[in-house]
C-alpha cells in the first residue's frame, strides 16, 4: 500500500488538476505520479549546456552520419576508369566539384541548409 500525502493546492491548480484527471479518465494520484516522475528525472535536470552539448552532439553525428552514407555509395557505384579515358574523366570530375561547389554555396547563401532542417528535429529521446 502507498503512503498516504496529503498537499494544499492553489484552487485554480486543483481544478485543472481534476478536469484533466476526468478529461483523460484517470486519477488524480496517477497525473500527480507522472508529473513527479518528470520533475525528478536525471535527464530533464541536468544543466542547460549538457543538454545543448548533447543536441550539438546528436546533430553533428547525423551530418557525419549522412556524409559517410553519400561516400559509401559514391564508392560503390562508381565504375572504375579505363587508362585512355583518364583525363577526361579527372576534366569532368573537376566540372562537377566545380558544380558542386556553387550549389553547396547557394544553399548555405539562400535556403535552409540539412544541417538547419536537422535541429527542427528532437532526435531520440533520451531516457
Amino acid at each position: 500500500m502507498k503512503p498516504r500525502v496529503h498537499l494544499r493546492l492553489d484552487p485554480a491548480l486543483l481544478g485543472q488538476l481534476e478536469r484533466t484527471a476526468r478529461q483523460g479518465k484517470t486519477t488524480k494520484t496517477a497525473l500527480l505520479e507522472a508529473a513527479l516522475r518528470l520533475y525528478f528525472d536525471p535527464a530533464r535536470n541536468l544543466p542547460l549546456e549538457e543538454r545543448l552539448f548533447r543536441r550539438l552532439e546528436w546533430r553533428g553525428n547525423l551530418q557525419v552520419e549522412a556524409l559517410m552514407q553519400f561516400v559509401l555509395y559514391w564508392l560503390t557505384h562508381t565504375e572504375t576508369l579505363i587508362e585512355g579515358d583518364r583525363d577526361f574523366a579527372h576534366a569532368r570530375g573537376r566540372r562537377r566539384m566545380d558544380y558542386f561547389i556553387d550549389q553547396v554555396a547557394s544553399r548555405l547563401g539562400n535556403r535552409r541548409t540539412l544541417a538547419q532542417e536537422s535541429w527542427r528535429w528532437e532526435g531520440p529521446k533520451l531516457e
